[in-house]
């Protein structure tokens, strides 16, 4: 079984957690360290070496106070992307907000990152846990404790 877990937004991330594998797979989202092929491609293998063992969770995000319209417009363009893609590659997936995989995750954060990079470091003491990437693992280890045979 594979379990990806989708933090979207320009400084998210995509991970994936496998028993059968060392360590978690992980894609930034930053457009600097990942062109949109590279995702693609990505959620393509897990698809094609998950099967029908394969599931993803993506954080499913609002608006906040003080963002502008074309941001959040542009967010809703990636968020609605991320959702295709894995559409596309036949990936069943289940939308959760930050408060509740946060709370099975013992991390709520309140906005602060750092609440979650500490945990996720704890979980993966192997990997250099960055904000970038904190929430991608702790969102997959999520999928995986809370729909451990997929939907």
């Amino acid at each position: 079984m594979i379990w990806i877990g989708i933090d979207p937004g320009k400084t998210g991330a995509i991970a994936a957690v496998s028993d059968q594998w060392a360590e978690p797979q992980v894609v930034p989202l930053s457009p600097t360290k990942s062109e949109p092929i590279e995702i693609v491609r990505r959620m393509e293998e897990w698809a094609e070496e998950g099967g029908p063992h394969v599931f993803a969770v993506i954080e499913k995000v609002a608006s906040r106070p003080g963002q502008s319209a074309p941001a959040m417009f542009n967010f809703g363009v990636g968020y609605g992307r991320l959702l295709e893609r894995l559409t596309c590659c036949r990936i069943p997936y289940d939308e959760k907000t930050p408060t509740t995989w946060q709370r099975t995750m013992q991390c709520l954060s309140g906005g602060d990152k750092n609440v979650t990079k500490r945990r996720a470091a704890a979980l993966f003491a192997e990997l250099k846990v960055t904000h970038e990437i904190a929430d991608a693992l702790l969102l997959a280890t999520y999928c995986k404790r809370t729909y451990p045979t997929g939907r």
